[in-house]
């Protein structure tokens, strides 16, 4: 019959002490308590642990050989009892949120230093990653959750809605297109167009865009990030359609944007682990951005 904590435990002690006296005044219980837990854990053993010699206890064999295994496992004890500590303290409390680069420089960070300025106590950080590896480390533990619009429906992801907007258009000051309130779809039929790589769910909102309207888009140019086809719309190469999350008129404010009729909406979301108990602060935060849509 194996050995329950407190056996072990007290045997632990009287190895250390050499007696039932000294190990009773280092657990602070009483001598026959000792004496009867350690007579009891011999039962178990179904041997001799230690032999009494001029009123100490000599460890057996056996006792020498069982030690080392009782020692490893109260080191793991005080690993428990330290981490309640860390609980206790909040000290653990930091947030790893993974986002896309775009997302980085642009909306994430004022989102997080207002949570941070409101619970001082909990750290955020922010860990750019592609969507996809974003959650790859929420499923191993690394991340505690993501910020991404336009995701894949991950079976394994909670989603968490924090704002909806539609796609709208980006172009130079100085193009005509940018005297509009609004334009159509069929008013960038000939412009020249900065699209994205065709396996981003971004282009695939704007072909099927432009295919409500029997229209094809053949971009002039293809980029991966949402900030290079800024870039490129200042430096007056054409015309882009974006997200209206990533604003990055602060960098580039030669550049303007107008409003598309009909533009989809895309959802701005929080993915987290489904079925993972949450942490009080991931928790927190999930209400934070869950409650601030019309600030966006």
């Amino acid at each position: 019959m194996p050995l329950n904590l407190r056996q072990m435990e007290v045997f632990r002690a009287v190895m250390r002490t050499g007696s039932i006296t000294a190990a009773a005044r280092m657990l602070n219980v009483s001598q026959p308590s000792v004496s009867e837990i350690l007579r009891y854990a011999e039962d178990r053993c179904g041997f001799q642990l230690f032999e009494r010699e001029k009123g100490r206890l000599r460890p057996t064999h056996y006792a020498d050989k069982l030690i080392d295994g009782v020692e490893r496992v109260f080191e793991q004890v005080d690993k428990v009892n330290g981490t309640v500590e860390e609980l206790k303290a909040e000290r653990n409390d930091v947030l790893n949120i993974g986002c896309t680069y775009s997302l980085s420089i642009s909306l994430v960070p004022k989102i997080l230093s207002d949570f941070d300025l409101r619970h001082p106590k909990i750290s955020p950080r922010i860990i750019v990653e592609r969507r996809a590896e974003s959650v790859a480390k929420i499923n191993s533990g690394l991340l505690d959750g993501a910020i991404s619009f336009l995701s894949d429906r991950y079976s394994e992801m909670e989603f968490h809605t924090i704002a909806e907007k539609p796609l709208h258009l980006i172009c130079a000051r100085s193009h005509p297109l940018a005297q509009s309130d609004r334009v159509s779809v069929r008013d960038l039929k000939d412009e020249r167009f900065i699209g994205y790589l065709p396996y981003l769910l971004l282009q695939k909102r704007i072909d099927a865009l432009f295919g409500q309207h029997g229209l094809s888009v053949r971009p002039t140019l293809e980029v991966e990030q949402i900030a290079q086809a800024w870039q490129l719309v200042q430096s007056g190469r054409g015309i882009s359609i974006v997200d209206s999350f990533c604003n990055f008129q602060v960098f580039f404010p030669d550049v303007v944007t107008v409003e598309i009729v009909g533009a989809p909406k895309i959802s701005l979301e929080l993915l987290v682990k489904k079925g993972k108990p949450q942490s009080p602060a991931l928790k927190l935060l999930i209400q934070k951005l869950t409650s601030i849509s019309s600030e966006l």
